[in-house]
């Protein structure tokens, strides 16, 4: 059940084509504090925030089976340990809340149609967790059928190896073998 609910908010946040707020060129002042502190937590990693929401898009209970059953969350949370050291056990069975930024400047927007990436902000009682990047598409058809995964937002997937100090096939079993329940 859990999973069906994972990837029913999967499905949401791909068929949100664009975040909300003003995409004209001088952006709103954010209205709360953990939204300003995202804003520089981007802005300190060289984007440029050219929209966002302040509530979240989606928030959900991280379970432990998602690091080792769920492609796409086991790679955040292996790129969240590896680029920003975050040690996934901490947020199992916790609650996180999923922010939406759109921002120039990530190279996952090469992937994209339109020189932008989706920036996601993960935070956890009101705490940045970390984030990862997915490309912007135009279209919600084209976001709803973007292949591949999330990306780093601190780092690059090439220097993966270098960063984690072992091959990725040996990221993966050291990964596997901390988080199968046994």
């Amino acid at each position: 059940m859990k999973m069906k609910l994972f990837m029913i908010a999967i499905i949401m946040l791909f068929s949100l084509a664009g975040c909300g707020g003003n995409n004209d060129f001088t952006l709103p002042t954010p209205t709360n504090e953990l939204t300003q502190e995202q804003f520089s937590y981007l802005e300190d990693l060289g984007l440029t925030v050219k929209s966002y929401e302040e509530e979240p898009s989606y928030t959900f209970e991280l379970a432990r089976e998602w690091l080792i059953d769920d492609v796409a969350w086991g790679r955040v949370f292996k790129y969240l340990e590896v680029f920003d050291g975050v040690d996934a056990a901490e947020y199992i069975d916790k609650t996180l809340d999923s922010y939406r930024f759109v921002v120039e400047g990530h190279s996952s927007a090469q992937w994209g149609d339109t020189g932008q990436s989706l920036a996601i902000i993960l935070t956890s009682d009101k705490k940045i967790v970390g984030g990862y990047a997915i490309p912007k598409m135009k279209s919600e058809a084209n976001q709803e059928e973007l292949d591949g995964g999330p990306y780093p937002l601190n780092g690059e997937i090439e220097d993966f190896e270098e960063k984690a100090g072992m091959s990725f096939s040996e990221f993966d079993q050291y990964w596997a073998e901390r988080y199968t329940d046994k």
